[in-house]
Parts: structure tokens; C-alpha cells; sequence
């Protein structure tokens, strides 16, 4: 979903940034959220790219892992049901997923940064 993926792009950003505990926990627990409420993943296999499985998020890592390729990245487990998979797949296959994210207000989009920077420096 959009909003997981939005929300793991912020914990990212935040990582590089060097940001406040504060605002990596609140973005850590919104993904915690989303991932109690049984979010919905589609992934699609490199290996075998015509069919699209379906399934749930299981776990999400609790810290962002820097990579030289794909910057701040977060693990992110899914449950599945084994028989959708087209063929037995490969160790280390590797798939392109989707995560179901919900929505979030535009006004938290568009001024959350200008509210918690206000809050950061003019606010005690």
C-alpha cells in the first residue's frame, strides 16, 4: 500500500537526515500500526513476472539498512499461500512487492515538516 511505502520512505529519509528519535518513532509506530491492521502485499517473482501473488504483512524491521544501490531500505516479511506461486522458486529469488498503505490527510503531507520544524525550534 501507498501508505507504508510512504511511511517506510520517511523513516528512510529521517535515518539519512540524522532526525530526532521523536520522529522516527512516530513513523515507526504508524508502519507497526499498518502492520496489526493485516495490510494487504502483492508481489510479483523476477524469476516468473507474469503472475502477481497476493498476501499479507507479517513483520517489518524496527531500523532502516543503508544500501549503496537502493538507499534506506526496511525489511519487510509477508504471509502467502505457498500454492499461488507458479513454480517452486529459486533461493534468493527476488521479487518487486506492493504494499497497501491506506491514505493520509493533505495537510499532514503538505505541512507536517513546516509543523514539527516550528515545534522544533520556536516551541520549548
Amino acid at each position: 500500500n501507498q501508505e507504508i511505502e510512504d511511511a517506510q520512505k520517511r523513516l528512510a529519509k529521517l535515518e539519512e537526515d540524522n532526525a530526532s528519535d521523536t520522529q522516527k518513532s512516530v513513523v515507526r509506530a504508524e508502519l507497526q500500526r499498518l502492520y496489526e491492521e493485516g495490510i494487504e502485499v502483492e508481489f510479483v517473482l523476477a524469476t516468473d513476472s507474469e503472475k502477481t501473488v497476493k498476501g499479507t504483512l507479517g513483520e517489518i524491521d524496527t531500523r532502516t539498512n543503508s544500501s549503496q544501490e537502493l538507499g534506506g531500505v526496511i525489511v519487510a516479511f509477508a504471509t502467502f499461500d505457498k500454492s499461488e506461486l507458479p513454480r517452486t522458486p529459486r533461493i534468493g529469488a527476488e521479487v518487486r512487492a506492493k504494499i497497501s498503505c491506506g491514505e493520509k490527510s493533505l495537510g499532514y503531507v503538505l505541512f507536517g515538516d513546516v509543523v514539527e520544524f516550528a515545534q522544533k525550534y520556536f516551541w520549548l
